[in-house]
């Protein structure tokens, strides 16, 4: 619920003498009844220098605020605030260190706080933080938070600087700041990223934006004993109750362990292409030659029609298995919107143009081979699972029982269809791995296939990369590494 008295700030001026009663704040609008003073105590000037306050607008130009402003067309904010706090050192406060707590409140415009956080920071450091990623991530209630007011309070870090839990219910330092622990030194900055909508017809592209760039400094705002009440006990609340929510970021999460496996991707094809392909770079495709030493395959090997993508799964650590617990791919198509996933227990009831039945469902790696234990320096090959006689030879249209089961290039909108229609179907392959690495718990690491080698460049290549004079195109690919 929006705060009573910050509600009394917006009725018009016949209110006002009401707005004064409830201040407990700025000082704008004189001083409290003596009742209310003698509720909170005296309204003291404390610490000029503690407090300062600026505000955010990081969407506004393509996202309406909380309060309706801005909007598809609208000037307003476009790009990231960063938010620099510098501790230029106050010994007075801390006479062991001169290092500070930078307490951040974060409201939307329906002033309401949304975030708060404590941040240590010592003498002459230079601190950044994003409004979007750290300091408007994880509102309270609101989502998403384009449009406020952000507040800091410098507190003496001697007094402690804990942070809000992850999962609430921890009074940490922003909720529970005292007038003694209040302490000089911070000094803070803000970009500004503006689109101001033009209304000029000769501008190019016509009626279209103009974008500037601006940083300017925190103001310096007077805190008395009121508005620290106000920003503690909402902060408080924050804290204990919100299980997590509403608990800005000190600083950017820290990177993810790299992963200790590589996944490539490469397409096999020995019937629609001219010539014949195997991808031939190391480790080499094993699905016609056999098992190598070190390369673990999963899929039909022998004598048969090939015609499907392939996944390399590398554990690159010197020492120390992995776990492979899953795969999948995911070939979503934006237009007309299918989601199309294929994999560990998957089926393909949502993907109209890949072969599927019973005898040979379309998740070839759904039965015996999950999980697999990968050793140092050894690889994990998946392709498909049955021998695909080939279009030739059963029609290879839906239903046919042994066409290709990873047949990852037959994806166009319009389908397996002569003439085809060649248009791009708009998908970048995503490789999803499941992953135990010990000591950690079981991840899902996500590769795209930027260079498209599974829908070989986004089109059907049998049907669309024919070179002169031959009557079906090419589809095969060496092994790409993707991340």
């Amino acid at each position: 619920m929006m705060d009573t008295c910050k509600r009394l700030g917006k009725l018009a001026m016949a209110v006002v003498g009401a707005f004064a009663i409830c201040s407990v704040g700025s000082g704008l609008m004189g001083g409290p009844s003596t009742a209310f003073a003698a509720r909170i105590g005296p309204i003291n000037d404390l610490l000029p220098g503690a407090y300062l306050a600026t505000y955010f607008d990081v969407s506004a130009s393509f996202t309406k605020s909380q309060q309706g402003y801005g909007g598809p067309g609208h000037s307003g904010g476009n790009g990231d605030g960063l938010v620099r706090v510098v501790d230029v050192g106050n010994y007075e406060a801390n006479t062991a260190t001169g290092d500070l707590c930078i307490n951040f409140y974060v409201f939307d415009d329906d002033q309401e706080m949304q975030e708060c956080c404590s941040c240590p920071t010592t003498a002459d450091e230079v601190n950044i933080f994003t409004t979007i990623n750290e300091l408007t991530s994880n509102p309270q209630f609101s989502s998403p938070l384009g449009v406020g007011v952000i507040k800091i309070v410098g507190s003496n870090d001697a007094f402690g600087c804990i942070n809000g839990s992850a999962t609430g219910g921890t009074l940490a330092t922003a909720g529970s700041i005292q007038p003694t622990w209040l302490a000089e030194g911070l000094e803070a900055w803000i970009n500004h990223t503006e689109s101001i909508a033009s209304n000029n017809p000769g501008f190019k592209p016509p009626f279209g934006f103009v974008t500037t760039n601006s940083v300017e400094k925190f103001e310096h705002a007077r805190i008395d004993l009121g508005e620290l009440t106000i920003l503690t006990t909402e902060c408080s609340n924050i804290e204990l109750r919100a299980s997590g929510r509403g608990i800005c970021s000190c600083k950017p999460p820290p990177p993810p362990p790299p992963p200790t496996i590589t996944v490539s991707v490469a397409y096999a094809n020995n019937f629609d292409s001219d010539p014949d392909f195997f991808p031939s770079n190391s480790p080499g495709w094993k699905g016609s030659a056999g098992v190598t030493p070190g390369v673990n395959y999963f899929g039909f090997a022998g004598a048969g029609e090939f015609d499907g993508g392939g996944i390399l799964i590398q554990n690159t650590s010197a020492v120390g298995s992995v776990v492979i617990n899953g795969v999948t791919v995911d070939l979503n198509q934006p237009s007309p919107p299918v989601n199309c996933t294929l994999g560990t227990g998957t089926t393909v009831a949502n993907c109209p143009n890949i072969v599927s039945t019973a005898l040979n469902p379309t998740n070839p790696w759904a039965v015996g081979v999950f999980p697999y234990t990968i050793g140092p320096g050894e690889f994990l090959m998946l392709g498909q699972s049955n021998p695909g006689l080939g279009f030739g030879a059963v029609g290879c249209a839906p239903g046919a029982p042994l066409c290709s089961n990873f047949d990852t290039s037959d994806l166009p909108p319009l389908g397996i269809q002569l003439p085809p229609s060649c248009m791009h179907d708009g998908v970048i392959p995503k490789v999803h791995v499941n992953v135990t690495i010990a000591p950690s718990p079981a991840t899902t690491l996500t590769f795209t296939d930027t260079t498209q080698v599974l829908n070989t460049g986004g089109v059907d290549g049998a049907d669309c990369n024919v070179p002169p004079g031959r009557t079906l195109g090419f589809e095969g690919s060496d092994w790409v590494e993707i991340h």
